[in-house]
């Protein structure tokens, strides 16, 4: 392959990376699925992914503004309409994902 990528071996190569380091890989997922974290451990979780997830999608804006290739902004756009709860996925209902946070936060100030 050549030292510069078309779009498409961009696009497939990041979706790939994105892939490997999807957040839902995370060991805290087993942990949680196997009902061993306490309702603080999940507040401090949500309280860590909130403070980054509400910058990357500020990140993305840049990204999709400086893209040239219009399928690369389509792929960040995409994203961003799901973080904000503008598009469902997987059958689910689209919610802003901030507002999943806000209710998550509040459980770190309640004992349990």
């Amino acid at each position: 392959m050549s030292s510069e990528w078309n779009a498409e071996e961009f696009k497939n190569e990041l979706i790939k990376l994105r892939e490997s380091l999807h957040i839902k890989k995370h060991p805290i997922f087993d942990l949680w699925s196997q009902g061993k974290l306490s309702k603080q451990d999940m507040a401090q979780y949500v309280l860590q992914h909130s403070l980054w997830s509400s910058q990357v999608v500020n990140l993305w804006g840049i990204v999709v503004a400086k893209a040239k290739e219009q399928d690369v902004q389509n792929f960040f756009l995409e994203n961003m309409a799901e973080e904000h709860g503008l598009v469902s996925e997987g059958g689910r209902t689209s919610t802003p994902h901030i507002e999943m946070q806000k209710i998550c936060k509040s459980m770190r100030y309640q004992r349990g």
